[in-house]
């Protein structure tokens, strides 16, 4: 009797704690949304810090200058290549980088009818969400979309109730191409106040392990992009 008891409790705590803390996805989602509120317009400078088990680099982006993103710290040639391929890649840019780097649309994370509460892990709620938006994998020159193989989890801070990151994770290999294989993908963003404080979230750290094989030859990649020191900018020239 005992050991039933004690089935039946883990088998209905799950079921308390998703009624409950549904509600708490809605409000921080409302409060992301709320700290948008005036900032429709407003530009941020910020460092961008890249780094991979054998390189470090730490550019600048800044849209009141030309060009935009530079290097800050030691100017190296993957510093350097890692600068150029930024300011090339604005021109086909939907958002520029810091309007990119805004949560601008919170209410995406939650899917009516299809949101669930999944469990509670590093003083977090932790809930699935549809990816609605295209992830691509880039390699061998082409583009190929990989919504259709990822999961999408959001998480919600359960001390300060706001939104604090995301994640997409591959739940099992797929094939993105006829000759290549991803083992294990997993994506974790964190988001937090673009001043610590009351302003908009932003992403501040994302990292990413991807590994696999392509063209008969295996890879693991793995890398920690985190955005800090932003700063608001009121002009930048046209």
């Amino acid at each position: 009797m005992k050991a039933l008891y004690s089935l039946c409790l883990l088998l209905l705590v799950p079921q308390a704690a998703h009624s409950n803390d549904i509600a708490a996805l809605e409000a921080a989602i409302s409060d992301a949304e709320a700290r948008l509120e005036g900032h429709e317009s407003t530009r941020f400078s910020f460092r961008k810090t890249i780094e991979q088990p054998d390189v470090r680099v730490v550019l600048r982006y800044d849209p009141s200058q030309k060009p935009p993103w530079s290097v800050i710290g030691e100017e190296t040639d993957a510093a350097e290549a890692a600068a150029r391929s930024q300011n090339e890649s604005l021109a086909g840019a939907e958002e520029p980088p810091d309007r990119d780097a805004l949560i601008t649309d919170p209410r995406r994370l939650l899917t009516a009818g299809e949101t669930d509460f999944l469990r509670e892990e590093d003083g977090a709620w932790v809930y699935n969400f549809d990816l609605k938006e295209g992830v691509e994998m880039a390699g061998g020159g082409e583009r190929a979309d990989i919504t259709r193989y990822l999961n999408g989890e959001v998480f919600v801070d359960k001390k300060s109730g706001r939104l604090s990151g995301m994640r997409f994770f591959a739940p099992e290999p797929f094939k993105p191409a006829p000759v290549a294989k991803v083992k294990e993908m997993n994506v974790r963003i964190d988001f937090a106040p673009v001043d610590g404080g009351e302003g908009p979230l932003v992403s501040v750290r994302e990292e990413t392990k991807v590994s696999g094989s392509a063209m008969f030859q295996s890879f693991s990649e793995q890398s920690t992009t985190t955005y800090s020191g932003f700063e608001k900018v009121e002009t930048a020239p046209e």
